[in-house]
């Protein structure tokens, strides 16, 4: 690849890691809130209706944190392109790898579970 690509190839992966980012702070908040939302719903065990809107947001929270860790993922995958474009012996950080291995397996548990 000559300069140019690699250079346009840089700034699209930069212009994705944003875009991650945000999505990453609006999921972060919309977890919090669905978090919060859980804690205050009542114990009823006889109401059926407030069984199931716990269960109900107990499955949002779920779903919030499988999107929470596979937006990380692509964070890492990101980061690591852009660091690979900037730096091409950087990736070869051990510690990168570590942190995307500890990602995948937050995204393992999550979807076990």
């Amino acid at each position: 690849m000559n300069d140019d690509s690699n250079q346009e190839l840089l700034a699209t992966y930069r212009n994705r890691l944003e875009i991650a980012n945000r999505e990453m702070e609006r999921t972060e908040g919309e977890l919090k809130n669905a978090q919060e939302e859980l804690k205050q719903q009542p114990e009823k065990p006889g109401d059926t209706e407030a069984v199931e809107a716990k269960k109900e947001s107990g499955r949002l929270v779920k779903k919030l944190e499988a999107e929470l860790e596979a937006i990380r993922v692509k964070k890492l995958v990101l980061e690591h392109a852009v660091r690979g474009l900037e730096n091409p012996l950087a990736m070869y950080d051990p510690n990168h790898w570590i942190r995307m291995g500890d990602a995948l397996n937050g995204i393992r548990r999550n979807w076990l579970s």
